[in-house]
């Protein structure tokens, strides 16, 4: 979808936002619960790509529907994990006149002896692209957390888990659009307020 959009954009400027997780921002847990029953869990939200009038949406599912961002009762009450932090990713979103929307950061402790995850993340290695000047979002990044060390999922990759092991995805933001200098400082500093950006990135309030 991000390609289409992209393709129409030099056609059609001012009315297609920038580009967003995208359609293929997967990572799917599967496995076993106790009882031996299994169970499949996806995760893809991100950050929506902002448009010529508006930031983009944080943690959403981009361009498709009937896709809920589901609550961490269910979550624990379903499956064989238990969500350890969750939470919008300060930063992810690409600046911009308008700002795309964040990312999501959600920790799951894994509680089985049998499950593993399967990425299919194509946007770790192509951030969302911003429009009209506007920088891109921050790609995925999965790290994984196994008795006191840490490494770094890939996009593709299969990963078994350990009773115990900690998956961490932080979804990508939207990307921005138009220059960020030109950002109205009210947003701004109600964007620093929320905790939606790091401090370094109200530099050119001054």
């Amino acid at each position: 979808m991000d390609l289409v959009l992209r393709a129409l954009a030099p056609i059609m400027p001012g009315r297609v936002g920038a580009a967003a997780p995208g359609s293929s921002g997967l990572a799917l847990l599967m496995g076993r619960r106790a009882d031996g029953s299994t169970f499949l869990f996806w995760e893809s939200h991100g950050g929506e790509g902002a448009t010529a009038w508006r930031d983009g949406t944080s943690g959403v599912r981009v361009h498709m529907s009937d896709v809920l961002n589901t609550r961490i009762e269910v979550v624990e009450t379903e499956y064989p994990l238990r969500v350890e932090d969750y939470a919008l990713r300060p930063g992810s979103a690409g600046r911009g006149k308008f700002r795309g929307g964040l990312g999501l950061r959600r920790a799951y402790r894994i509680l089985t002896d049998d499950a593993r995850v399967t990425t299919m993340l194509e946007p770790a290695g192509a951030p969302p692209g911003g429009r009209a000047g506007g920088p891109p979002g921050e790609p995925y990044r999965i790290p994984l957390e196994r008795e006191g060390r840490a490494r770094q999922v890939k996009d593709k990759e299969t990963v078994v888990f350990r009773h115990g092991d900690l998956f961490i995805l932080e979804s990508c933001g939207g990307g921005g659009v138009g220059p960020p200098d030109e950002r109205n400082p009210a947003l701004l500093e109600a964007d620093r307020l929320d905790g939606y950006i790091r401090p370094a990135e109200t530099i050119h309030m001054a």
